[in-house]
């Protein structure tokens, strides 16, 4: 009779198991019975080490938690060469954490950083924790891309799934001739030639290796899903990382989203569920959110009803100015380019409140459209006069006149004059060029200059322009008659927008006006030059004082942003909180040291 030996190391293998399955269990039942789940956190970093940390690689923070804990901030980086997701650790710091924070949006972009903390008794080698942080917008809720933290034997086990699946692959044949018996089939072609080679091949095929083969491919799928149950780092993670689970885990989250008419806040909450074998052992409770308040230059808006006092004239005249972008030689009007949707609209709003008012009667209606200096002088004459035509069949005023100005000198003169970025010498060369009376010449020269690709890029755009002269008059009214005080119900809902943050429709109509509110439109675009020289033309109050640092700071200007932050902080001292959720005033303030008691503030 044989007997069997047992093999010790085999036995103390199972024991290792069994008491692992265990431990996992019982792990499990104190998180089900404890309602354990991650959590989410702001670290409190200054603004400079903020943007430090957006712009540099990801990288692994060791954290000093209250309790003397070391916390890990995983931030994995692929590995060029392996393609695995590995982390470096080049960074220690001691970072605070809070339940809500001031952003301040940019050009319609929130940028969200966020911390999720795993706390070591979540973690388990052989279980997988996905986290799903979910975002609340207004009435929206979206999920954002998970984050897996995969225990060392979970990896181990995808990775024997990933190993037995690609022996699977190398037993598949895709050479067709290794079914062919090539001894006979020779044989029998030397006999013979009135065969072919492949009618022979065919006839000595071994069909049953074939037919094994086949059916062995037709399971390729089945048995890709049997063995590979988890993938490895899948596309739809933002981050796959293997830990140890002997300590706390902290995934810094990035996230940035474009921001919406109305937007107040975001808040961020994370689901999280634990995986073994691919298998649902556990649905954590959804963690408790944290609050991103957004701010935003729509709230320096002037909300003050304006009024229009006005005398009623019997004579009603308006010049209403547009830039509608053109294709390259195209007089066509074309919504789908740039921003000219948006001014459309703004248009047909000014063209409807004047045309179609029954108490006036059209006189004239002139449009004028202008070039670029760009090509000869012949060929934008006639463009110029295209262009006027096609605007005048588009908006429907076929009583109107077109007209054409070839070439804007004019307009780029002024631009020009006021550029702080162009030098003395080189107004003085452009002053000498324009001096000139053949145009083309004179732009010939121009082009010759250093300075001309940025005077092309910047304001070249600006001079294709279109202007609408329009006259009326009211009839049966003999003279100029009542003077009356209404409110400008256009600016406001012009303000409604601003206050929305749609920009572009705010802006389309506040352009003519050339206000305070117009001033601040422009600047949440980031058009801070232009900004700048409304501002400069209004009466100087703590207001304007402000935008002024704002858009000088943008430009690099600080110094002189400085000063002005000073003026606005004197007159108004509220606005030294408020530069704290500008990013660019802030900056100023820490560069300075402004607003220290020692200032009286």
């Amino acid at each position: 009779m044989r007997t069997s030996k047992s093999n010790p190391a085999a036995f103390a293998a199972a024991l290792i198991l069994l008491a692992g399955s265990c431990a996992s269990q019982s792990k499990l039942d104190y998180i089900r019975n404890n309602s354990k789940t991650a959590s989410l956190s702001l670290p409190v970093l200054s603004e400079e080490r903020a943007a430090e940390l957006r712009e540099s690689r990801p990288e692994d923070l060791i954290v000093r938690d209250d309790d003397g804990t070391d916390l890990h901030i995983m931030n994995a980086i692929r590995d060029e060469q392996t393609g695995e997701m590995v982390a470096t650790e080049q960074l220690r710091a001691a970072v605070l954490v809070a339940r809500f924070r001031n952003v301040a949006e940019r050009l319609g972009q929130v940028d969200l950083d966020f911390m999720i903390v795993v706390s070591d008794t979540l973690q388990d080698p052989a279980w997988q924790l996905r986290f799903d942080p979910v975002m609340t917008v207004m009435d929206d809720t979206l999920r954002l891309d998970p984050v897996l933290i995969t225990g060392e034997d979970f990896r181990r086990s995808q990775l024997r799934g990933y190993d037995k699946y690609s022996r699977y692959l190398r037993g598949l044949s895709r050479d067709s001739t290794l079914f062919v018996d090539h001894d006979q089939a020779g044989k029998f072609l030397e006999r013979t030639s009135e065969i072919s080679r492949e009618e022979v091949e065919q006839h000595y095929s071994r069909r049953l290796l074939k037919r094994l083969n086949a059916r062995k491919a037709a399971r390729k799928e089945a048995l890709r899903q049997k063995y590979i149950k988890v993938p490895i780092e899948p596309e739809y993670a933002r981050l796959d990382s293997v830990c140890g689970g002997s300590h706390p885990f902290i995934y810094m989250y990035s996230h940035s989203m474009r921001t919406r008419p109305g937007l107040r806040k975001v808040t961020v909450a994370v689901d999280g569920a634990i995986y073994r074998e691919g298998d649902l052992l556990f649905r954590l409770p959804q963690s408790e959110p944290v609050t991103f308040y957004v701010s935003s230059l729509s709230t320096l808006a002037d909300t003050s009803k304006r009024f229009i006092t006005k005398l009623v004239p019997r004579v009603v005249s308006d010049r209403i100015s547009c830039r509608l972008a053109f294709a390259g030689g195209s007089s066509a009007v074309d919504t789908a380019i740039a921003g000219n949707a948006e001014m459309v609209r703004g248009l047909r709003m000014r063209l409807d409140t004047l045309l179609r008012d029954p108490e006036l009667e059209l006189d004239s209606l002139i449009v004028v459209s202008s070039c670029s200096p760009d090509g000869p002088f012949e060929m934008n004459s006639q463009l110029a006069r295209r262009r006027a035509e096609a605007v005048r069949e588009y908006f429907g005023l076929g009583d109107g006149e077109a007209r054409g100005i070839a070439e804007n000198w004019a307009m780029l003169d002024s631009l020009l004059a006021a550029d702080p970025a162009l030098r003395p010498g080189e107004l003085r060369s452009y002053r000498r060029i324009c001096a000139e009376k053949d145009p083309d010449l004179r732009e010939r020269t121009l082009r010759r200059q250093k300075y001309f690709p940025y005077v092309r890029q910047k304001y070249y755009p600006l001079l294709r322009h279109v202007r609408f002269d329009i006259h009326l008059h009211r009839p049966g009214i003999e003279q100029d008659t009542l003077v009356t005080t209404v409110v400008d119900t256009l600016y406001m809902r012009a303000v409604r927008l601003l206050q929305d943050r749609d920009y572009e429709k705010a802006l389309a109509i506040l352009t003519p006006y050339r206000d305070y509110n117009t001033a601040v439109a422009y600047l949440a675009l980031e058009y801070n030059a232009t900004a700048a020289s409304i501002l400069e033309e209004l009466p100087k109050d703590a207001r304007t004082e402000y935008l002024l640092a704002l858009s000088l700071s943008r430009r690099g200007r600080e110094r002189e942003a400085a000063e002005h932050l000073v003026r606005a902080v004197a007159l108004e001292p509220s606005y030294k909180y408020r530069g704290n959720l500008d990013p660019e005033i802030a900056a100023i303030i820490r560069r300075y040291s402004l607003f220290s008691e020692e200032d009286g503030y």
